[in-house]
């Protein structure tokens, strides 16, 4: 899934990727979650680095939370296998 920002008064650029694979076992699968994003003020983009670390865990954190409400407990570990937990 590619989601992008074409028309904002705040970003330049914004946009992010949610890809999908399988996982290990037919109940589960892997995701791999990807965001870019510039800001059209130079100063909000020296700013920004301060916070994305906590906003891209924040959009995780509620993507991980909306599934367990539907689906239940996670079935695999959480990091993919040669990928940084």
């Amino acid at each position: 899934i590619l989601v992008k920002t074409l028309d904002s008064r705040l970003f330049e650029e914004l946009s992010s990727r949610w890809e999908f694979g399988s996982g290990p076992d037919p109940h589960c699968c892997w995701l791999n979650f990807r965001v870019q994003f510039k800001f059209r003020n130079p100063l909000y983009n020296e700013l920004s680095g301060l916070f994305k670390d906590e906003v891209t865990k924040t959009m995780i954190g509620a993507f991980e939370g909306r599934c367990r409400q539907l689906y239940g407990a996670p079935s695999a570990p959480r990091a993919h296998p040669g990928h940084a937990a």
